[in-house]
């Protein structure tokens, strides 16, 4: 295959001649138009789903600079209910709207961010605790999840740390003692 400007190119009138010459190629002697390559064809691809690879390649990049930037330290606080129970409010107060409620459907108001928001209560995380408290407290640049570094401290992150790394598998006393204290 090899591209050429041919007659047919220069006989249509479109906005981007210049780019649709460079694009209107010969292979075997038919000329065509590669609708892939024009402005229009990246519009009408941007509007759909992301490509399974595109997916793969963004959160395989997301994870590795958290895990390279994110500090090797370990929680803190200690591993008790009530931590547990203290994690659980900051969530269910701040991170449900996007991160889904435990035992509930998952939030379609996460699904509309890009990259979608993950959906902890259904599939849990493969951070550690320590990255989880990073990318609260820093938050992941270019998508929906702000820092939250100046709104809560350390110890309350590592408590929701903490609660996230037990999703989806939550103790049912845990659980039961986060709705007691929601619904107060």
């Amino acid at each position: 295959m090899y591209c050429l400007p041919s007659n047919r190119a220069a006989s249509t009138r479109h906005p981007n001649e210049k780019i649709r010459r460079r694009f209107l190629c010969r292979s075997n002697g038919a000329g065509y138009w590669n609708p892939r390559l024009s402005a229009a064809g990246l519009a009408r691809r941007a509007v759909g789903p992301v490509p399974d690879i595109t997916a793969r390649l963004l959160y395989s990049g997301i994870h590795a600079s958290v895990r390279r930037t994110a500090p090797k330290t370990q929680n803190p606080l200690p591993r008790t209910d009530e931590t547990l129970i203290a994690g659980g409010k900051l969530y269910l107060n701040d991170c449900v709207g996007c991160h889904g409620e435990p035992d509930k459907p998952p939030s379609d108001f996460g699904a509309t961010f890009y990259p979608p928001a993950p959906q902890f209560p259904r599939v849990g995380t493969k951070y550690s605790e320590a990255e989880v408290l990073w990318v609260a407290k820093h938050g992941i640049r270019r998508t929906g999840m702000a820092a939250q570094g100046s709104t809560y401290s350390d110890s309350q992150l590592w408590s929701l740390a903490e609660f996230i790394g037990h999703l989806p598998n939550l103790p049912p006393h845990v659980a039961e003692g986060i709705q007691q204290n929601a619904a107060k």
